[in-house]
């Protein structure tokens, strides 16, 4: 094997650096999700995972699976929330931080949940 040129290792350094990058950007586009009030929620957040602390407004257990939809407020704003999957049970009137990825639906902004933390 052949020693590299410098274009070769030019080459290597900048596909290794893209790599570094991409993997740091992922990680933090959907494992430290960032505090959102719900008004602040827009097209910057689609598809992105947030962290949300709101009150249980009205919920709704789906009949056909376990899924729980709900409706919850902070003091900026309200946001519907779609639950899959319950294994706690969440009591309305109560404060939460929601975890999830952020979706839209009929012309709203909902929070598809993947954590639920008292």
């Amino acid at each position: 094997m052949g020693k590299l040129n410098n274009i070769q290792l030019t080459k290597i350094c900048i596909i290794g650096f893209l790599i570094s990058f991409s993997i740091i950007y992922y990680i933090e586009q959907n494992y430290e999700p960032d505090l959102v009030q719900i008004k602040d929620i827009n097209t910057k957040y689609l598809n992105h995972n947030i962290l949300i602390k709101a009150e249980i407004i009205s919920q709704r257990q789906s009949q056909t699976s376990d899924t729980l939809f709900a409706k919850v407020k902070d003091e900026s704003g309200t946001i519907d929330i779609i639950l899959f999957k319950i294994n706690q049970t969440l009591n309305k009137n109560q404060f939460y931080f929601f975890q999830g990825k952020v979706g839209y639906y009929k012309d709203n902004y909902q929070l598809i949940i993947t954590n639920v933390y008292s």
